[in-house]
C-alpha cells in the first residue's frame, strides 16, 4: 500500500470515527447570542445560538470535548478574539443547524481574530469556516454538507488531517490567500478546489468524486506533492498552473541481484536547475527524491522526463523515468560490487609455540561460485609481521600475549571483506631464575638481592613475574619478595643458603639457590704493620737524607699499602656487583652497567675508577661509547660499537648462512628472549634479515659485512 493510500484510510477512519459518535448531552440547552466568552463544557451542552453571537477583540471562548453547539436559521459565530475548540478522540465538537438538516441553514464561523480548532465537525452552514484576515490552525476538521467547506479570504491557512466532503459549491475556496493543507480528504464535492489569486500546497493529500473538477484555477497556483486525484482541471488564465509532484525511490542492486549500499545515485533533466545527488542506505535505496510528474496549464499538460543513473565501484546503470504516482526505480549494476563476508572463526586461547589452525570455511559471498576464484589471506604480527595465504592455514605463536588475526577475503571481482580473530597465546614456558649475591657478608651488613638477569619469553616479565627469596639457616628462615631486595636480618655467623623462586605470569616457575657465608667484621691486623714500622725506624740511621726517606717510603712502605687495597677491593658490596656484572657482560658500556644495576653517576664512575685503577678490569672506546672488559677477557679490535653477543650472532650466522631463532640461543648460549632481542636491533640496523620459514624465524646476516674479530 502507498504512503498516500496509508494516510488516506487515516482520515476515513476519522471521518467514520465523527460520524458514529452520537452528539454528547449535558444540562442544556443553553440559549446564548451577542457577545460571548470563557468556556462552554459539556454540562451546558448542547448551547442555542438564537442570534449572531461575538467574540470580542479582547475576548476568548473555549469550546471543551464533547459540546454541541446548534444555531438558529441565518445565525453566525463572529470571532474577532480568539476561539479555541478542543475535541477529543471520541468525543469531538459539534456545530450544526439547530432547525433544518440542508446546507445554508446557517451562516457558518466567520474569523477575522485567531482560531485554532482540534477535532470538531461543522455541518449544514453556508461556509462551514469562513477566515476573513484573520489565522486559524486546524487539526481533524470534517465541515461537509455545506455550501463551502473552507473559506479563506486575504488570509492564511493551516489545516492538517481533515476532510471536507459533499458541500455545494466547493470544498475549499481560497481567494487572494495561501492555503497549506497536509493528509486532507476533498471528497464529493462540486469543486474540490475553487483559487482565485491563491497559492495552495495539498501535501499527501486524496481528491475524489469532485462533481465538476478537482480544481477552479484563475491566477491561482496550485501544488500538489505526493497527492491523488480522479477529475479535471479548469483553468480561466494563462498564468495558472496546477503542478504535481510524487517521491521516487530507487532500489540499486548488483550483478547478482544483491542491494548496494553506499551507491551514487543522480537524477538529472526534466527541467531540474541542478541534479539531484543521493547515496543509498545500508538496504541499498535511495529514497523520497521528489520530482515533477505533471504539470498542468490552460495550453496543456506536460510531463517531465528524468535521467536516473546509479554508480558503485566503477559498475553504472541508468533508465529513464517519467513519474505519475510514487514509484520505486530498480538500477541494476552490469557487475558484482558486493564484499565478501569474512568470518576467522572465533576468539580463542592457545599455548604457546602450539601449532592453531585458521579456517575461513564460514566466509560467504553473493557470487554462487564463490570460493572459486576467491583469495585468502591472514596477517599476523607476534613481533616479526607474516601473511599466510590460503582458506586454512597454521600458525605457531612464539611468544605469550594477546594478539589480533585479520583475514582479508577477495572475491573474484576484486571485493575485499575482513574479520578477525582475537587470540590469547598461554604463556607455557617456565622463566629461567639467575640471582646475584655476594659469596660472602658481615653480620649486621645489608645485602643486597638482585634477581634482574633472571629471563622469560613473556616481553611483560619484569614487571608481571613475582620475585620471592627465602634465606634459611639452622631450621630458621625469612621471606623477601621483589625482583631487587636487601636483608640484614641475620641470625648469626654460619652458612645461609638463598633460594631464589620465579613465576611468570602464566604461573611457571624456576628456582636457583646459592650459599652466602656470615662472618664477623675482622679486627684490624696490625703484625705487619709493625713489623714495616721496625724496619722503617731500623732504616732512620741510613736514611737521614730526603732523598733517603722519599726512597724508603717507595721501596717499603707504599708496596704493602697497595696489596692491602687490592686483597680488599672487591669486598665492598656495589663494587663487588660492579665487577661480577662486567665479568657476566663483557662489551657493556657505561649507559648499560648504569641502567641494570640501577646506580648513580657518582657512584658507578668512582667505583668503575677504583676497578680500573687496580687492573681489575680494562676499558676500550669504540666511537663515542666507552665499553669495559674483566681484567683477562678477550677484546674485539673492533666491535663498531655492538654488544659482543651481537658481535657473536654476526660471526655465527655468517659462518652458517643462516640460523632458526632457537640455534642462535643454543650456539651463543644465551636465551631464547634475550637471542630474538638482540636480533631485532640488527634488524632495524639493517644487519639481519628476519624470515618465517614454515613454523620457524631464521634469521641471515647481511652485506655489508660488519666488523671483523679475532
Amino acid at each position: 500500500m502507498g504512503r498516500s493510500a496509508v494516510l488516506l484510510a487515516i482520515v476515513l477512519l476519522g471521518i467514520g470515527a465523527l460520524a458514529l459518535v452520537p452528539s454528547a448531552r449535558g444540562a442544556g440547552p443553553t440559549p446564548v447570542s451577542g457577545d460571548v466568552s470563557g468556556s462552554w463544557t459539556l454540562e451546558g451542552s448542547p448551547y442555542l445560538v438564537t442570534a449572531d453571537a461575538t467574540v470580542g477583540p479582547a475576548s476568548t471562548l473555549d469550546i471543551g470535548p464533547g459540546v454541541e453547539v446548534r444555531f438558529s436559521g441565518g445565525t453566525h459565530l463572529f470571532v474577532a478574539g480568539e476561539l479555541v475548540v478542543r475535541g477529543a478522540g471520541l468525543t469531538p465538537v459539534s456545530f450544526t443547524s439547530a432547525d433544518f438538516a440542508v446546507a445554508g441553514a446557517w451562516g457558518g464561523i466567520v474569523v477575522t481574530g485567531r482560531a485554532t480548532l482540534q477535532s470538531a465537525s461543522i455541518t449544514y452552514a453556508t461556509w462551514a469556516l469562513d477566515l476573513e484576515g484573520g489565522t486559524a490552525l486546524v487539526d481533524g476538521l470534517v465541515a461537509s454538507q455545506s455550501r463551502i467547506g473552507l473559506r479563506v479570504s486575504g488570509a492564511a491557512a493551516s489545516v492538517t488531517r481533515s476532510a471536507f466532503s459533499m458541500n455545494e459549491v466547493a470544498g475549499v475556496s481560497v481567494t487572494s490567500g495561501t492555503a497549506d493543507l497536509a493528509r486532507v480528504e476533498l471528497a464529493t464535492n462540486a469543486w474540490a478546489l475553487a483559487l482565485s489569486g491563491a497559492t495552495v500546497t495539498i501535501d499527501n493529500g486524496t481528491i475524489t468524486g469532485s462533481v465538476l473538477g478537482d480544481a477552479d484555477l484563475t491566477a491561482s497556483r496550485l501544488l500538489l506533492r505526493n497527492s491523488t486525484r480522479t477529475g479535471a482541471f479548469q483553468f480561466h488564465d494563462a498564468a495558472s498552473t496546477a503542478t504535481e509532484s510524487w517521491y521516487a525511490h530507487a532500489l540499486v542492486k548488483d550483478a547478482f541481484g544483491t542491494p548496494v549500499p553506499s551507491a551514487s545515485v543522480t537524477v538529472e533533466g526534466g527541467g531540474l536547475p541542478a541534479p539531484i545527488q543521493r547515496v543509498t542506505d545500508p538496504d541499498g535505496r535511495a529514497r523520497w527524491i521528489e520530482l515533477v510528474g505533471r504539470v498542468s496549464k490552460a495550453a496543456g499538460t506536460s510531463v517531465p522526463v528524468y535521467t536516473v543513473t546509479a554508480s558503485s565501484r566503477g559498475a553504472s546503470a541508468g533508465q529513464s523515468l517519467s513519474l505519475f504516482r510514487e514509484t520505486e526505480l530498480v538500477l541494476g549494476l552490469p557487475a558484482d560490487v558486493t564484499d565478501p563476508v569474512a568470518a576467522a572463526g572465533p576468539n580463542r586461547s592457545v599455548p604457546e609455540d602450539r601449532a592453531v589452525t585458521f579456517d575461513a570455511g564460514g566466509s560467504t559471498d553473493n557470487d554462487p561460485a564463490f570460493p572459486a576464484g576467491a583469495s585468502f589471506a591472514w596477517r599476523f604480527d607476534d613481533g616479526v609481521p607474516v601473511v599466510l595465504r590460503g582458506a586454512t592455514v597454521t600458525y605457531t605463536f612464539a611468544t605469550p600475549g594477546r594478539y589480533t588475526v585479520v583475514l582479508d577475503v577477495t572475491d573474484a571481482a576484486g571485493n575485499l571483506g575482513q574479520d578477525v580473530s582475537r587470540v590469547t597465546v598461554q604463556d607455557t614456558t617456565a622463566p629461567a631464575a639467575a640471582m646475584q649475591v655476594p659469596a660472602q657478608a658481615y653480620a649486621g651488613e645489608s645485602v643486597a638481592l638482585d634477581a634482574r638477569l633472571s629471563t622469560d619469553n613473556d616481553p611483560g616479565f619484569p614487571a608481571t613475574g613475582n620475585f620471592t627469596w627465602t634465606i634459611e639457616s639452622g631450621g630458621t628462615s625469612r621471606t623477601v619478595y621483589g625482583r631487587t631486595a636487601a636483608f640484614s636480618g641475620w641470625w648469626g655467623r654460619g652458612t645461609y643458603t638463598v633460594t631464589l623462586r620465579v613465576r611468570d605470569a602464566g604461573g611457571n616457575d624456576d628456582a636457583e639457590t646459592a650459599t652466602l657465608e656470615i662472618v664477623d667484621r675482622p679486627f684490624p691486623n696490625f703484625l705487619w704493620l709493625a713489623a714495616a714500622l721496625a724496619a722503617w725506624f731500623a732504616a732512620l740511621g741510613i736514611a737521614g737524607t730526603e732523598r733517603g726517606r722519599m726512597a724508603f717510603i717507595t721501596w717499603l712502605v707504599l708496596p704493602l699499602f697497595t696489596r692491602m687495597r687490592k686483597d680488599e677491593v672487591l669486598d665492598q658490596f656495589t663494587r663487588g656487583q660492579i665487577y661480577g656484572y662486567i665479568v657476566v657482560h663483557p662489551g657493556d658500556s657505561y649507559v648499560d652497567i648504569k641502567r641494570n644495576l640501577q646506580l648513580n653517576n657518582g657512584t658507578l664512575t668512582h667505583h668503575l675508577n677504583v676497578l680500573e685503577r687496580d687492573a681489575l678490569i680494562r676499558s676500550k672506546n669504540v666511537g663515542t661509547r666507552k665499553l669495559f672488559f674483566a681484567a683477562g677477557a678477550r677484546v674485539p679490535e673492533d666491535g663498531g660499537g655492538m654488544h659482543e653477543v651481537q658481535q657473536q650472532i654476526l660471526r655465527h650466522l655468517r659462518e652458517s648462512g643462516g640460523l632458526a631463532v632457537n640455534d642462535v640461543a643454543g650456539v651463543i648460549g644465551i636465551s631464547r628472549q634475550l637471542a630474538i632481542y638482540h636480533l631485532r636491533d640488527l634488524s632495524r640496523r639493517g644487519l639481519v634479515r628476519i624470515e618465517r620459514r614454515a613454523f620457524r624465524i631464521v634469521a641471515y646476516a647481511e652485506e655489508p659485512q660488519g666488523p671483523a674479530f679475532p
